[in-house]
């Protein structure tokens, strides 16, 4: 299968409040690049979303080694087994060594594609043994009561799992999951 088509597209998600992952803040948006590739009429994507303050990268360090990608594999074909995960994408990538966030990208968009070309869905490409079905995490973040009123909300939904954001301040970090353990025992 050969790679016709490689596009990268920017995008940017509003946040309805700050972020915080690892004491860097996100303010307004969330932004990352979604990967679109094409095999005559079969397309996969993937997406590289470098998290400030977590990743090294830079989102524009992304866009950038996106670019060398598509320099460099744009009408390439793709070897046979790249799904095995057994060095093969390593080894058809040779000597560039990508950007954790890109490497991830670009293997989702390839993964996809070679899913997509034998019409099944990713999940059953990588193993035979996977879930139909998986559960969505609740997110939880803000101050006590925020977090308190977010998990009350989620629960009422119908979430089982909630996923709290901690590292900011040791003592209001204790008192949340304090309130958090109240409401869910």
């Amino acid at each position: 299968m050969k790679i016709t088509s490689f596009e990268i597209y920017e995008y940017a998600l509003p946040l309805k409040k700050p972020l915080y992952v690892r004491g860097a803040k996100m303010d307004t948006s969330r932004q990352g690049l979604l990967i679109h590739l094409k095999s005559e009429t079969i397309e996969g994507i993937g997406e590289s979303a470098p998290l400030p303050g977590l990743n090294t990268e830079t989102l524009e360090d992304a866009k950038k080694e996106l670019q060398s990608l598509k320099a460099a594999f744009l009408n390439q074909y793709l070897p046979e087994h790249l799904e095995k995960l057994n060095g093969k994408f390593a080894a058809w990538l040779g000597e560039i060594k990508l950007k954790p966030s890109v490497q991830f990208g670009f293997e989702t968009a390839v993964l996809n594609l070679i899913a997509n070309s034998r019409h099944i869905p990713l999940h059953r490409l990588l193993t035979h043994s996977y879930h139909e079905h998986i559960r969505v995490h609740g997110l939880l973040h803000g101050s006590k009561t925020e977090v308190v009123n977010q998990a009350r909300e989620l629960t009422t939904q119908g979430f089982h799992e909630l996923k709290l954001k901690v590292g900011e301040n040791l003592k209001e970090d204790i008192e949340m999951v304090s309130a958090l353990s109240a409401l869910v025992q």
